[in-house]
């Protein structure tokens, strides 16, 4: 079931593993007071490298770091930026001189939301009693298209904590005149989906999403890898047939678009686009078993829609994970962390954020 009370736009939501390792040593640590383009946000045409890429290391610290398109200039973000998150998505515009970052964190086992700025100002972003966050991975937080709201999955719930509904949730924030966020609206469903029993907890129906960029429709993938759209002015949910089982899915800026990677490539892992309309599914990247096993994942589209991110595993059992940039054909595909030694970083935790 689908609210059709509002339609707003929206950003990415995306799935991931809390990891707490320690960050090892890098054989080229980035410059922390290095410059660095902020460049501009969405967009389209050409095929020009322009704005920033963000990428995180898992349980590193600090955990934020950016770089230009060629992997030039890596710039360590403050060290109180984020902290230890399971979801996040980076704002499409600059706030004052920064982007924002939206940011599920577990605090002492409780899931709780928060805007952090790049020099490491972070607040608390109160959704009530009745709002609780579903730990769903990286999809589950997203900024709109013009960061005037946000979007989360999550349930709804009485007062003895029973789920009454869940689904996609929308709230307006809210910014001081020098882009610091101030505070957040109250929430209200869009997209409602069926709770089910998702390894003995029970959660809403949905693995992650994303709005198209006319605001009109969210796209989400179900516990079981169906990829869904729905339809905000008709109130119809649909279902886009593809080859395999959807994980996160990303809208192409130009909304022509949408990125995926497979959960149902067994462990190593493929990368896909796909129309709206289950049309021209082509693969992007894919790993591969063998003794010399690779792992692809985590896809970002690039600012225009021209280049795809994603990291790299293997070959195994001595390999690394990387950042990855090519086009959205899969060719000429460019590693931007080989100048790190990131054999060293326990979990080979490298994981391409966004790039705005």
């Amino acid at each position: 079931m689908i609210n059709a009370r509002r339609c707003l736009f929206g950003g990415l939501l995306v799935l991931a593993i809390l990891l707490t390792w320690p960050l090892g040593t890098l054989a080229n640590p980035p410059d922390e007071n290095a410059n660095h383009n902020h460049g501009g946000g969405g967009g389209g045409g050409g095929d020009s490298l322009t704005g920033s890429i963000y990428f995180r290391i898992l349980g590193g610290d600090p955990p934020v770091y950016t770089m230009d398109p060629d992997g030039a200039n890596k710039t360590a973000l403050h060290p109180n930026v984020l902290g230890q998150f399971v979801a996040w998505d980076v704002s499409r515009n600059l706030h004052g001189d920064q982007r924002r970052f939206l940011t599920m964190s577990q605090i002492d086992g409780v899931l709780e939301l928060f805007a952090a700025a790049e020099d490491g100002a972070e607040v608390h972003l109160d959704l009530g009693s009745e709002i609780v966050l579903v730990n769903g991975g990286i999809g589950a937080v997203h900024w709109g298209i013009d960061d005037a709201e946000i979007s989360i999955i999550a349930m709804r719930v009485d007062e003895t904590g029973s789920p009454i509904e869940g689904g996609v949730y929308v709230a307006d924030i809210f910014f001081d005149g020098d882009g610091i966020v101030t505070g957040i609206g109250t929430p209200s469903l869009l997209v409602e989906e069926t709770l089910v029993v998702v390894d003995e907890d029970i959660e809403p129906d949905l693995r992650g999403h994303d709005w198209a960029p006319d605001g009109l429709s969210v796209a989400y993938s179900t516990q079981d890898g169906d990829l869904m759209i729905a339809n905000l002015t008709s109130g119809i949910a649909s279902i886009v047939p593809t080859s395999d089982r959807v994980g996160i899915p990303h809208w192409s800026p130009d909304g022509a678009r949408i990125l995926f990677s497979a959960s149902g490539s067994f462990f190593y892992g493929k990368i896909y686009t796909i129309a709206p309309d289950g049309s021209g599914e082509d693969v992007v990247a894919k790993g591969h078993g063998g003794p010399n096993s690779i792992f692809v994942g985590g896809p970002r589209w690039s600012n225009t829609g021209d280049h795809v991110l994603f990291f790299k595993d293997g070959p195994f059992p001595d390999g690394r994970r990387d950042v990855y940039r090519a086009t959205v054909g899969g060719s000429n595909p460019v590693n931007l962390t080989s100048d790190w030694d990131t054999r060293q970083l326990p979990g080979n935790p490298v994981t391409p954020m966004g790039w705005r």
